[in-house]
């Protein structure tokens, strides 16, 4: 049935149809009217013109013609509505120009051109002749077009969704609403109480019983609404005082609230999921506090032991040569590892205080990965690590410090060395997108990592919870601060003995130098 409706031959057709039917099922109503009026249903009618005779032969036929012609005009104005607003190769309905204007104005200039149409068939038939017809039958045609473009034009609004939505009443509505919305709470209160104040001096001056009614009934629905006001604010005055209280856990609810007293609540609510927040990263923050300065005691307090230990024998006048050069190798490695662990404390610290030069210039990303690439490219086969790299051909470039740029890389991959898990594969990807690149550098870690992602950036953790490995920790903390100094980001991420270190950095654009 829909194809059918959407052959325009049939439309058309259905259309000239829909017009003739409801020409004749209109000049039929009016011949029934006529007979009616002019008394030719009686027996003893009185039958003074050659039209009164013809009306009186067609008394009963007027009906039926009437009845059956409004039926078939039904059933063709469906058809044409169903069909209306598709064409040649559109699956959904199309606006035609005439149908954009808001809908009053289109019912306007129909009702006013069949209002026309009908005092101009009615002043004719005043003076009823037959030449008349040339008039009345074209009137009568023209309005019934009409009449299936004002249905027509509902039919495509209603299927494009634009029915009620481009109509003067929903603009206007639309006006007020988004005016009333970006009220203050005390315009909203003045808006309806000017209103109702109006009406009051309305109703007690003209004293109709209709008014008092309204009156009332407007009176009753404004207590309500204060009562519920009251119930809300109440509501919210019990919340802030528990929040306030310290039950951070309390909640207000705001269902049902009004949209003033529900955006209250809900800041309420997420100042009391703020407070929790800092609360949660105060203590955790503590936490890590005390574990960085129990690791930074346990890492000093080990090298040191050692070189106190060692010197001490050295002091010792019964040792010998061999022995002398054994000790003196162990404080060697010993000074070393407590000048690493110092070192890298203090870059840690200047990375974390942002108190590093950093020299941002048009950087070539994919040049600096592949010197990384071939640096490291020894190191991973002496592990028995096999490298896969995925790196652009051609240049990306980046707004960035390349030396910062390289420590990160160099932080990144000596970690991958230090713990991947032997016999397993390392890889660098390169992501580029409209505005970004990402370098992520996934590998197989060699010990179970036990902590969180989170944890593994924060200074002084190691991957392994045993503390059993060299290293000071502070290589992803250190590798995360110089990423963030040249607006850039590192992201980790664990999923079993997966470890992915993601480092995003802008695509350079030639604003950023100015």
């Amino acid at each position: 049935m829909k194809r059918l409706t959407r052959i325009t031959a049939l439309k058309y057709t259905a259309l000239g149809i829909f017009c003739l039917t409801l020409s004749v099922a209109t000049a039929a109503c009016a011949g029934f009217f006529y007979a009616i009026k002019n008394n030719l249903y009686e027996p003893d009618a009185v039958i003074s013109t050659a039209f009164d005779k013809f009306a009186s032969s067609m008394k009963y036929g007027f009906g039926v013609i009437a009845v059956s012609c409004l039926a078939a005009s039904v059933l063709l104005l469906i058809f044409v509505m169903t069909g209306a607003g598709y064409k040649k190769g559109c699956q959904k309905a199309v606006l035609r120009p005439v149908d954009k204007p808001p809908f009053e104005i289109n019912a306007a200039v129909i009702g006013g051109l069949i209002y026309i149409a009908a005092k101009v068939c009615l002043s004719v038939l005043k003076q009823f002749g037959f030449w008349n017809l040339f008039i009345i039958c074209p009137s009568l045609l023209l309005s019934s077009l009409i009449f299936a473009e004002f249905f027509t034009s509902a039919a495509i609004r209603y299927k494009t969704g634009t029915l009620y939505r481009n109509t003067l009443v929903y603009r206007i509505c639309i006006l007020f609403r988004n005016a009333y919305v970006h009220f203050t709470l005390i315009r909203k209160v003045l808006f309806v109480l000017f209103p109702y104040f109006a009406i009051t001096f309305i109703t007690f001056s003209y004293n109709y019983t209709l008014l008092v009614a309204i009156w009332i009934v407007i009176t009753f629905i404004l207590l309500a609404v204060a009562g519920s006001c009251v119930i809300f604010a109440d509501s919210l005055i019990n919340g802030a005082e528990k929040i306030a209280g310290g039950d951070l856990n309390f909640k207000i609810n705001t269902t049902g609230m009004y949209s003033e007293f529900k955006k209250l609540g809900e800041n309420l609510n997420h100042i009391s999921d703020g407070i929790s927040k800092a609360v949660n990263e105060k203590t955790k923050s503590e936490r890590f506090r005390t574990e960085l300065i129990t690791n930074v005691s346990h890492d000093i307090k080990t090298p040191l032991t050692s070189i106190i230990n060692y010197v001490d024998l050295l002091k010792r006048e019964d040792i010998t040569p061999e022995q002398r050069e054994e000790y003196i190798g162990v404080l060697e490695r010993q000074t070393a590892k407590l000048k690493k662990l110092i070192t890298d404390l203090v870059e840690a610290s200047k990375a974390l205080t942002g108190n590093v030069t950093v020299n941002l210039a048009p950087t070539n990303l994919c040049e600096l990965l592949n010197q990384a690439e071939a640096e490291y490219s020894g190191k991973f086969a002496a592990v028995h690590l096999t490298l896969h790299s995925s790196i652009p051909e051609e240049p990306v470039t980046i707004y960035a410090d390349g030396r910062l740029i390289w420590r990160i890389f160099d932080n990144l991959l000596g970690n991958v060395c230090k713990y991947s898990l032997p016999g397993t594969r390392v890889y660098i990807d390169t992501v580029i997108t409209e505005s970004s690149v990402s370098v992520i550098i996934k590998n197989i870690s060699k010990s179970v990592l036990n902590i969180s992602s989170d944890e593994l950036t924060e200074r002084f953790v190691r991957g392994d919870s045993s503390r059993s490995t060299e290293g000071s920790g502070l290589g992803l903390s250190i590798a995360s601060s110089l990423a963030e100094l040249q607006n850039g980001g590192l992201d980790i991420s664990v999923d079993g003995d997966l470890f992915k270190a993601k480092v995003t950095f802008g695509i350079y654009t030639e604003t950023e130098s100015k």
